[in-house]
């Protein structure tokens, strides 16, 4: 679309290959593309987070950011220190925007947070664009086609899924990126309140990762660091990040009797040497993995293998499918 000038918010979904949001974002041709995150004081203060989570989130962050600029050396992950309730109204006069995209959530927090700020995006003349990435099926879809009832099984996910239709192959990474425009932040940060913080026994120092301005202490939109939240060190050996994710998903697939014969009730989660699961779920989560990826690597799999390869529940495309 001619002289559209796009921001996409990158939530739980730290990746550039299999998203159907960001190929949205760039099917619009847009003049600019500005790829941003936004540092949410409710994860921060009021979702019990501990280091070895944040730890994982700061990986995907970077991972992604240096991504970005693999593809663009103008681009990178731009990370705003403010509540996106507050600051997108500001941001979309600042940098004169005419598209928000974004990946559909639909946990309690993000739907209540995203209808604010679909609300305050209207009200700016910012037009959007949402699709769902986060799962196989829309959840919404899925409700629908079980007549308004929650999916409690596995066996109503199955069959809500054949009407809705064949789960999409995943969209490939892009292979270059449009510019990002301007950045000015000539508008007053809004600092949030502190306190609750049911993360302070986490802390061994002051939180401070909003103290330093709405781009951070070097002014470069730089992820925080363990440091700035005042937490301790993490002591997980697992990290985030998509690089990694892929390579966790080649090693397994590699693997291919493991992968075809998987059986959830013969693995153990607290096995890690040798592992008995994939270890992708904290991936997942954040989105540094896609979950179509993931489903069609497995499925292809399977599908050579023939008549000995487990099949859901218990094989690993039923694991995904029970996360739905």
């Amino acid at each position: 679309m001619a002289n559209s000038r796009v921001l996409y918010w990158f939530r739980t979904d730290l990746r550039l290959h299999d998203s159907p949001a960001l190929a949205a974002a760039l099917d619009l041709k847009p003049e600019c593309l500005y790829c941003v995150w936004t540092w949410d004081p409710h994860y921060v203060y009021r979702a019990r987070v501990g280091p070895n989570r944040f730890q994982f989130l700061l990986d995907c962050q970077n991972d992604l950011s240096a991504s970005l600029t693999k593809l663009n050396p103008k681009q990178k992950l731009l990370l705003l220190r403010e509540a996106p309730q507050t600051l997108f109204p500001k941001l979309f006069k600042a940098w004169r925007i005419s598209h928000l995209v974004f990946e559909k959530d639909t946990d309690a927090y993000a739907k209540d947070r995203d209808e604010t700020v679909m609300r305050l995006a209207r009200e700016a003349g910012v037009e959007i664009v949402s699709r769902m990435g986060r799962t196989l099926y829309d959840p919404d879809e899925l409700v629908k086609k079980c007549k308004g009832k929650p999916t409690m099984s596995i066996t109503m996910v199955q069959n809500a899924g054949k009407q809705i239709g064949a789960i999409p192959r995943p969209t490939p990474a892009p292979t270059s990126l449009p510019d990002p425009g301007d950045t000015p932040l000539d508008f007053e940060q809004e600092q949030p309140p502190q306190q609750p913080d049911v993360n302070d026994i986490q802390r061994n120092d002051t939180e401070k990762s909003y103290s330093s301005g709405i781009s951070g202490p070097g002014s470069d939109f730089a992820p925080p660091t363990l440091q700035e939240l005042g937490l301790k060190p993490a002591t997980t050996p697992h990290r985030g990040g998509e690089t990694i994710a892929l390579r966790m998903l080649d090693s397994i697939i590699a693997n291919e009797d493991y992968t075809a014969t998987f059986e959830k009730p013969k693995t153990a989660p607290t096995a890690f040497e040798p592992q008995a699961t994939t270890l992708l779920s904290p991936h997942l989560h954040f989105g540094s993995v896609g979950v179509r990826e993931f489903y069609w690597r497995v499925q292809d799999v399977v599908s050579a293998y023939g008549r000995h390869a487990s099949q859901p529940p218990t094989s690993l495309t039923g694991q995904l499918l029970f996360r739905d």
